[in-house]
């Protein structure tokens, strides 16, 4: 119910590591839980902008994002990272 990844660009789905145009937006990179299933953590992005991210949702996913390099159809549209 929280919709697709931020994408204002059009672009593929890609990791925090590409360039502007070979990511969402909102491709933010995977984060690590601990054995009681927290997780702590911080992204410093310079696509995003505080503004950009009011009013928006993080989706913690099944799996890990395979940051479009998966070989399969999900993995440029999600990351091919399973359920929200």
């Amino acid at each position: 119910s929280i919709g697709e990844h931020y994408n204002p660009r059009g672009s593929p789905h890609g990791s925090p590591d590409n360039a502007p145009d070979a990511r969402h937006a909102g491709d933010l990179g995977n984060i690590r839980a601990d054995e009681t299933g927290r997780a702590t953590f911080r992204f410093v992005d310079p696509l995003l902008d505080v503004w950009h991210i009011i009013g928006r949702s993080v989706a913690i996913t099944a799996n890990a994002d395979d940051m479009g390099r998966g070989g399969n159809e999900r993995s440029r549209i999600d990351g091919n990272a399973g359920e929200r």
